[in-house]
């Protein structure tokens, strides 16, 4: 036997105990017993071994199942011994060959001999009996287990709970007591098909107060399989992934979670597209959904932020018409909350409504519980902490923030500006690292200090409470998307310079000597590189849509599109693209040879594309074959292929007899979107044709792109 378990230890008793029973074949009658014994065990260690192989037991479980088979291997052992004993081996020639067969000895089995072995056999085989069936009990609840995860992760794989824990924790004690006092709220939590809307200004805490009211729920219900709880938290952000039946699934996920099996209604649609791997339409979620809330006794379905449910094709309107059917029909009490949307309150004009707002008392107990975090000298004067206290308690009823942040000292407001201009016209959410590297960033150096970077609590402090850390993400964010809204509306007076100041700080970044060495030559090199940079990753995707939008182009930029080195690191971190986790050197599936033009034509940066004409022909090609107008034209920036293809095609077009034919620039535009099409069906067609009021009709040759033919 081995010091470490493993199926090939019960097979090793397995294999001797059938070894025994061979040879009790000619045994006298005393024998049978004993034998009967053997057979019992053997049969036993085999479903032993059967179950074993379908699962793997744990620490504790290996080192029972090894004692135990220890155990059968020595009795076993032992009874070969006494076998031995009481009779001898005769070899015999017959027809088949010589055989070995055992010749019992004419003794009767001493008493002590069987009964201390038939003990030793039986306890063996209780032992061996019940881990058997443990091991049986847990395979079967390992699959069922298994089966209902992966139904579950197939109705959706989103999961509100890190969101509900992240909100709960931020409550302060004692805070939204109100609402849950309420008589509007007992009189939902107590009674059946009941509505109730709770609308709030921006700000106001209905997201706290929202995971306040789940948090309730929980607690008195969260044990009791006759109660069903199932919440969605909507998010602007989430559009993708929150349609209509995208949020019902959750619903219907959440409620199938509270039941201790899976049921057969959520099986039967599994089963249903399985094999199709398909999804299941809305109307079937719906049926499912409807027939998982009867299992219940009584069911809570709570919405937050309906104003951010905003997917297209009446998303919210659909959603909400099954939840108040499934209100009306099935019974289910629904709790949701929005901002003042006039669409969305005349959906609940007939249900209760109540008001959230941010109350003095709970503002009071919030800043009671930040007391700790002010300089020392405020706690220990009881009339600046009041002061302090009825000041944010009014700063919370209305105070213009931005005035605030105004009235800090020059360093700290100019920190919050920057902060608050990046976040709002960055082209996607920024991580900590991201931002912090980009408010490090010092024009004209070639590196970045270190000693620059802002500490995270400094970003979020200055911009008096319109910023805030995703936990989850580690993204920072404004507080609320009508805050983005808002900065977004008003960009050209708060942001004026944003877009220059953006790309010069990107431009800048990706000139950093670190880049010049061009191109990383493998995976590992370029990830390292991702690492070491944070901002690289967006600063490669995002300088040129910032670039775009700027009145005046920034000298930087045309430095850095004629740095050969640079443009094709920044090209790498562009167009690289691992499409799993498996991929491998995927960071050399990038174009070679990319030049300053390609960049600038990809972006559609037509100031910058106009001065590098001089310098690169138009007809330049990359690794992959492509010149700058391919690039401009699979961006569809048409200016930029209306230059290039103006630029190209009066020295390529000629007449009948070999003449060059000079194009109008009038004629430019048509012939651009001509041209743009002609190339998305490249290598599908040899010629595609085309008429210009200039030239008539031409055809041109994908393969060659611009070599024109005479037509009439």
């Amino acid at each position: 036997m081995s010091f470490g378990f493993s199926i090939g230890d019960f097979i090793t008793v397995l294999n001797l105990a059938n070894k025994i029973r061979k040879e009790f074949v000619s045994a006298p009658s005393q024998f049978k017993n004993i034998c009967d014994e053997v057979r019992s065990l053997s049969i036993i260690v085999q479903d032993v071994d059967i179950a074993l192989s379908a699962c793997e037991p744990n620490h504790q479980q290996k080192a029972d199942l090894r004692q135990i088979a220890s155990s059968c291997h020595n009795i076993l052992v032992d009874l070969e011994k006494t076998l031995d004993k009481y009779g001898e081996m005769e070899h015999n020639r017959g027809n088949l060959g010589e055989r070995v067969t055992r010749v019992w000895k004419k003794l009767k089995w001493e008493p002590e001999d069987i009964r201390d072995l038939r003990n030793r056999i039986t306890s063996n085989s209780s032992q061996t009996a019940f881990a058997t069936r443990k091991g049986i009990n847990r395979l079967n609840k390992r699959l069922d287990d298994q089966e209902r995860l992966t139904v579950l992760d197939w109705l959706t794989p989103i999961d509100y709970a890190p969101e509900q824990s992240g909100f709960i924790k931020l409550r302060q004690a004692g805070t939204g007591q109100w609402l849950l006092d309420s008589p509007e709220f007992q009189t939902w939590l107590q009674g059946d098909k009941q509505a109730l809307f709770c609308p709030g200004i921006p700000g106001a805490g209905k997201t706290i107060l929202t995971s306040i009211v789940i948090d309730e729920l929980i607690t008195r219900f969260g044990n009791d399989e006759n109660f069903g709880i199932a919440y969605v938290y909507c998010n602007f952000r989430r559009k993708h992934e929150q349609k209509a039946e995208d949020l019902l699934a959750s619903l219907l996920k959440q409620l199938a979670q509270g039941r201790s099996s899976l049921l057969e209604c959520v099986k039967s649609l599994y089963a249903k597209h399985k094999q199709n791997r398909s999804r299941p339409s809305f109307n079937e979620i719906s049926e499912t959904l409807q027939s998982t809330i009867m299992m219940y006794s009584k069911v809570f379905i709570i919405v937050d932020a309906l104003d951010e449910c905003q997917s297209p094709d009446g998303c919210r309107s659909r959603f909400l018409a099954e939840i108040f059917y499934l209100n009306a029909e099935c019974g289910a009490n629904f709790f949701a909350t929005s901002r003042f949307v006039s669409e969305i309150m005349g959906k609940f004009d007939r249900s209760t409504s109540l008001e959230i707002r941010a109350s003095a008392e709970d503002v009071r107990r919030y800043v009671d519980g930040r007391m700790s975090h002010l300089p020392s000298f405020v706690g220990r004067s009881p009339d600046l902490k009041e002061e302090v206290k009825a000041g944010i308690v009014r700063a919370a009823d209305g105070i213009d923030t931005m005035e605030r942040i105004k009235g800090q000292v020059v360093d700290q407001e100019e920190l919050a500006m920057q902060v608050l201009s990046w976040i709002t016209c960055a082209r996607r959410p920024l991580t900590i690292p991201e931002l912090q590297h980009a408010l490090a960033v010092e024009v004209g150096e070639p590196q970045l200090d270190e000693e620059n970077l802002p500490q995270i609590e400094d970003m979020i402090s200055v911009c008096a409470g319109l910023a805030t850390v995703d936990e989850e993400s580690k993204i920072i964010r404004l507080v609320h998307y009508t805050t983005q809204e808002y900065f977004e509306r008003t960009q050209k007076d708060w942001f004026p310079h944003a877009e220059a100041n953006i790309t010069t700080i990107c431009i800048t970044y990706l000139s950093f000597t670190d880049f010049e060495s061009g191109l990383c030559g493998t995976d590992s090199e370029f990830e390292q590189r991702l690492r070491a940079n944070p901002l690289y990753d967006y600063a490669a995707h995002n300088w040129g849509h910032h670039a775009r939008e700027t009145l005046t182009l920034p000298q930087v930029v045309m430095d850095f599109l004629g740095c050969e080195a640079k443009v094709q690191a920044s090209s790498q971190a562009l167009m690289a693209s691992k499409w799993s986790r498996d991929s491998s050197n995927y960071s050399q599936w990038v174009p070679r040879q990319i030049t300053g033009l390609h960049l600038a034509a990809y972006f559609g940066i037509q100031e910058a594309v106009k001065a590098l004409l001089g310098a690169y022909s138009p007809y330049t090609r990359d690794s992959d074959y492509k010149m700058p107008m391919s690039w401009a034209a699979k961006n569809e920036h048409e200016a930029v292929v209306n230059l290039l293809f103006t630029e190209m095609v009066i020295i390529k077009a000629t007449d009948k007899h070999g003449r060059r034919l000079p194009i109008l620039k009038r004629d430019g535009y048509d012939l651009c979107k001509k041209v743009r099409e002609c190339h998305m069906m490249e290598g599908h067609q040899p010629y595609y044709e085309l008429f210009t009021p200039t030239l008539g009709r031409l055809q041109v040759d994908p393969r060659t792109w611009f070599y024109f033919k005479w037509e009439g």
